[in-house]
């Protein structure tokens, strides 16, 4: 059987027009492990093409799907040149004894439809890449754009706390930073720089919900510390999985923001 005449036989099954012939050949050839290989892929593309209309596909399933068909497309072209080859050849050795016959053009044409096939499914392959562009996991993008910066401040030689405070916040040991860094805020509430550093500290000792409600204050303060909070925020929202809120928090950035092109990027990936 040809590759035209089996997925032509896969099209005719999946649209429930298989003759009483047709089903008996299409039942023979499913004992073929690898037709029903073919057939389960074909299949699935079909559906999975039925999703993407209605916007629900999983589209590197899909390309994958695609990929697979494309593949066994140039395997059976493979063996169909050879063959095509060997009859050609027989043809000729026989053309003095017999000088009507000809070559199979059968399989040739055969040949011509699967080269066109393929064609066609690897073009789609581009297309769904193009149309629907692998996404970006929030975890992902939280984890390529998150960093924290060191902390530097101006202190009087005798503060022996806010020398413990930047000691152990740029050495990463948030555990310690953090009662000692709770007073310090304590007693100095207006120092918004401290206070970001205390909601990243929570933030990274997971306890998200300490840090976003420092965050939150510090935005509507309204101060030099404002859109390193409204940034940190934003990661924060990527961490926790919530996309709806890191957008917002990320479209908020006007075009002369520090982290506005950061902001324009992460954006184009969640779309």
């Amino acid at each position: 059987m040809s590759i035209e005449e089996k997925y032509e036989l896969f099209d005719a099954c999946l649209e429930n027009k298989l003759s009483s012939d047709e089903q008996l050949l299409f039942d023979e050839l499913m004992k073929d492990e690898a037709s029903n290989k073919q057939f389960e892929e074909y299949r699935q593309v079909q559906l999975s093409y039925q999703k993407i209309v209605a916007n629900e596909a999983n589209e590197t399933l899909f390309i994958n799907q695609l990929k697979n068909i494309a593949s066994q497309y140039k395997q059976d072209l493979n063996q169909q040149e050879i063959s095509t080859t060997e009859n050609i050849s027989s043809g000729a050795s026989k053309s003095h004894e017999n000088s009507g016959s000809t070559p199979n053009l059968k399989v040739s044409r055969n040949i011509r439809w699967i080269l066109s096939a393929a064609a066609v499914l690897m073009v789609g392959v581009f297309l769904i890449q193009y149309l629907f562009p692998e996404k970006k996991s929030l975890h992902e993008l939280y984890a390529a754009n998150y960093s924290v910066e060191k902390l530097s401040v101006e202190r009087g030689e005798s503060d022996d706390s806010l020398s413990k405070i930047v000691g152990f916040y740029n050495a990463n040991n948030y555990q310690r930073t953090i009662p000692i860094l709770q007073d310090y805020v304590k007693s100095h509430p207006s120092n918004t720089q401290l206070k970001l550093a205390l909601a990243i500290s929570y933030s990274e000792m997971n306890d998200d919900e300490q840090a976003e409600r420092i965050l939150n204050e510090i935005i509507e303060l309204d101060n030099d510390y404002k859109e390193k909070a409204q940034w940190y925020l934003a990661m924060l929202s990527l961490k926790q999985g919530n996309q709806q809120k890191a957008s917002g928090l990320l479209k908020q950035f006007d075009a002369d923001h520090f982290y506005y092109q950061k902001a324009q990027e992460i954006l184009k990936k969640l779309k």
